[in-house]
């Protein structure tokens, strides 16, 4: 190896090293991205409670009789808040209600909004 190879090579490493200073992420930094580890742990934790409550509940549901079930069933419409929180989760009691059109228009567009998650209806030009 001559001397031009061994001084590009001393730089090649100064770079990276001077790289790796550079970028190593602050404190804070750090900090924040425990506490969002964390935090979604809790809620991973949270999730796997809700499931084996939900599992429990189910158990607890199939060991009544039939009869039960079906008088309860008919006591109930088909869309409870419990089968809307299974199918939204923490939304379901706002998929609850019924649904309204919002309108908004100027002198160009005419929209018709849903107030069930705020899609647009229908636009008129």
């Amino acid at each position: 190896m001559d001397k031009n190879s061994i001084i590009g090579l001393i730089v090649i490493a100064l770079i990276l090293v001077v790289y790796g200073i550079v970028n190593k992420p602050s404190q804070d930094e750090i900090e924040r991205a425990k506490r969002r580890r964390d935090s979604l742990q809790r809620v991973q934790q949270q999730e796997q409670l809700d499931t084996a409550q939900r599992q429990e509940q189910q158990s607890q549901q199939t060991a009544q009789p039939a009869a039960d079930q079906k008088q309860q069933q008919a006591s109930e419409d088909p869309s409870t808040s419990e089968e809307l929180r299974e199918k939204y989760g923490s939304f379901g009691l706002s998929a609850e209600g019924e649904q309204k059109f919002i309108v908004l228009e100027n002198s160009r567009i005419k929209a018709r909004i849903s107030t069930r998650g705020g899609k647009p209806w229908s636009v008129e030009l």
